[in-house]
């Protein structure tokens, strides 16, 4: 931001220089001078631009596949290798201070605490949920998976890129202790039908071995619309 620049000025100006088309131009503009509160749309604005340009989807949609090679491969480590956070909760599974997990997958978004794994499949497998369903996710329902700190939301808008490596990872709303097998099986299902963006979360998760979890949550997620 030059100095003396409002939020609304700095808006105004990196919307002109984003690569949008004369009516995105139009619309943001709009959006952002016609607002109640002119800079918390500037705010807003200025957010979801910097997290697009510096998001998995555009380094592919400029640079390819060969762009995010630091992103799916970092020294020795995978970027989303499970991180050690110590869970100081009462509960297995829960958010990080004990409370209910939240996540727009969750039929109601969300669910909990518990402490058995079961009892968070029970919420899963909703009144809606076919009988030849829950036959067929049964066996891996009965499985018993670690608890994990996962974030929850590995949508490409939330993972940001600098020069086709990893740089920063945002909105941790969804934060919590979640079974192993979740942030991989979320983070596909946030680039579902998406063929280059599912390659790039598969190589990032590779050496996880959650397949039958997530054909179990694919039917599932046909059975549980949003807002449910």
């Amino acid at each position: 931001m030059a100095p003396g620049e409002s939020n609304l000025d700095t808006a105004l100006r990196v919307i002109e220089s984003a690569q949008l088309t004369p009516t995105e131009h139009l619309l943001l503009k709009e959006f952002v001078t016609e607002a109640v509160d002119p800079d918390s749309a500037a705010r807003y604005v200025l957010q979801r631009v910097h997290s697009y340009y510096n998001s998995p989807r555009h380094v592919l949609e400029v640079h390819g596949d060969t762009g995010l090679t630091g992103f799916v491969y970092t020294g020795q480590n995978s970027p989303v290798s499970k991180p050690r956070a110590s869970n100081f909760t009462p509960y297995r599974f829960a958010n990080t201070v004990g409370g209910p997990m939240i996540d727009h997958r969750l039929p109601d978004g969300q669910c909990g605490p518990f402490n058995q794994e079961s009892d968070f499949n029970n919420h899963l497998v909703h009144k809606y949920v076919g009988s030849t369903t829950r036959e067929e996710i049964a066996p891996v329902h009965s499985r018993q998976h670690q608890s994990f700190f996962t974030h929850a939301d590995f949508h490409p808008s939330n993972i940001l890129i600098d020069r086709g490596r990893l740089s920063g990872i945002i909105d941790w709303e969804c934060a919590g202790y979640f079974p192993a097998y979740w942030e991989f099986t979320k983070a596909i299902y946030g680039v579902e039908n998406n063929e280059p963006m599912e390659k790039m979360m598969r190589a990032a998760f590779r050496g996880e071995d959650f397949e039958d979890e997530l054909k179990a949550e694919k039917l599932l997620w046909r059975e549980t619309p949003l807002g449910l």
